[in-house]
């Protein structure tokens, strides 16, 4: 029994003396700097940047950094936020969706966004 404990001690502290060369070697954290290339690996080829068009995971991974949409999806709450709409309402049967969207936002042309340029998306995305 005796024996048994010295073991445990001894473990612990190698366990414990590993946490402290680790924290006692650690780096400060690195200022952000403004500018400069992000590059990030991609699973996939990248084919076209058409958010109707995408077909492998690379165009997956990269249109949601080029496109805003309606809703924000979070991944990992589960959560759903306001992304361009500023407010959506269901009718009662599901059927109709009513989106008001943010004022201030720019479509790709260079105008305010308007429901015409949603609807076009949609449509597009249906039958690209």
């Amino acid at each position: 029994m005796k024996r048994l404990g010295i073991v445990v001690l001894l473990c612990l502290s190698i366990v414990l003396s590993g946490f402290t060369v680790y924290s006692a070697n650690a780096e400060p954290p690195v200022k952000p700097v403004a500018g400069g290339t992000l590059q990030l690996p991609l699973d996939g080829d990248v084919n076209s940047l058409d958010p109707a068009l995408f077909t492998t995971a690379g165009e997956r991974a990269i249109i949601p950094a080029l496109f805003d949409t309606l809703m924000i999806y979070d991944q990992t709450t589960g959560a759903l936020d306001y992304g361009l709409a500023r407010g959506i309402q269901v009718s009662k049967d599901g059927k109709v969706f009513r989106i008001t969207l943010r004022k201030g936002v720019l479509f790709h042309h260079g105008r305010a966004l308007t429901a015409e340029d949603v609807k076009f998306s949609f449509d597009r995305a249906a039958n690209p």
